[in-house]
């Protein structure tokens, strides 16, 4: 596949788990938490172009080398975000372990490039919910970069 096929390629995958995301925030705020769970693993699967269980279950350095870009690194952030807010609308466990991914994911991106005001912002906001000590030292040392950058 020719270089600008295969950024085309990627990018559609990266649109069309954004729309499905956009849509699982819709349908949790809409109260269909579990409609918003099956949006959101076609998302997963979309932006991973195939199964996401052993993906989802790796660390997030190694999962974020396998994306090996920094704004497919950032989408995934925001899907774990995602996964923590419909988590914590139906009053389960976990929110805060899938903030810390979504934090991981985000600083991976920062790292990968660390020019991104949209991920800066994505960091910020994530940085609030997650305390540092619950971070491995490969991310506080990451946040601290950042915050130092700002």
């Amino acid at each position: 596949m020719g270089s600008s096929l295969h950024e085309d390629y990627i990018m559609r995958q990266i649109r069309a788990a954004v729309r499905l995301l956009l849509h699982a925030i819709g349908l949790r705020e809409a109260g269909d938490l579990e409609a918003a769970r099956q949006e959101m693993g076609l998302a997963y699967r979309e932006l991973l172009g195939g199964d996401p269980a052993l993906f989802l279950n790796m660390d997030s350095k190694t999962g974020a080398g396998l994306l090996s870009r920094p704004d497919k690194m950032a989408v995934m952030a925001d899907l774990f975000h995602e996964e923590a807010e419909t988590l914590h609308a139906a009053k389960q466990g976990g929110p805060q372990a899938m903030d810390r991914r979504a934090l991981e994911y985000a600083l991976e991106a920062f790292m990968a490039a660390p020019e991104s005001e949209e991920n800066a912002s994505r960091i910020r906001k994530l940085a609030a919910l997650v305390p540092a000590d619950q971070m491995e030292a490969r991310y506080q040392e990451a946040l601290d970069g950042f915050i130092n950058k700002d």
